[in-house]
Order: structure tokens, then C-alpha cells, then sequence
């Protein structure tokens, strides 16, 4: 998918790329905890879905911002 954009379209998605799952969600929180735009009283979490099994894994459980700022 990843060639058939850049080659229809010129537009490089590589660097966007998800490899491993778990890392990235863990890699978004720390993007949203290190927002200063948005609101410490936001919660947030990540669960991951395996599409093979069915079967849903909680990554971080839900925490408000701020908790994780250490405000």
C-alpha cells in the first residue's frame, strides 16, 4: 500500500508506518501527555484488538493527562 501511494499519488508514507503495534500506541499518550494544548483532565488510554483471535489487550489503562504530567 505504502508503494502504490508514493507511486500514484507521490505521497511517502514510510515514516508513518506502524511495525510494532504496542510501542506506537505507548508512543501516543507520551505525544498527548506532552501537549501542552491539551487539557490535563483529559483521560486517555490504548487497548490493542488482535484481529486473528478476537481478543482486546489494554496497553495503558485510562488516566487522566495531568496524572501522567505529575501535575
Amino acid at each position: 500500500f505504502q508503494h502504490a501511494l508514493r507511486d500514484a499519488l507521490g505521497i511517502d508514507v514510510s515514516e508513518s508506518a506502524i511495525f510494532d503495534q504496542e510501542t506506537d500506541l505507548k508512543r501516543d499518550i507520551d505525544r498527548l501527555r506532552d501537549a501542552p494544548g491539551i487539557p490535563g483532565s483529559l483521560t486517555v488510554s490504548a487497548l490493542l484488538y488482535d484481529v486473528g483471535t478476537g481478543r482486546v489487550r489494554e496497553i495503558c489503562a485510562p488516566r487522566k493527562l495531568g496524572e501522567l504530567r505529575g501535575t
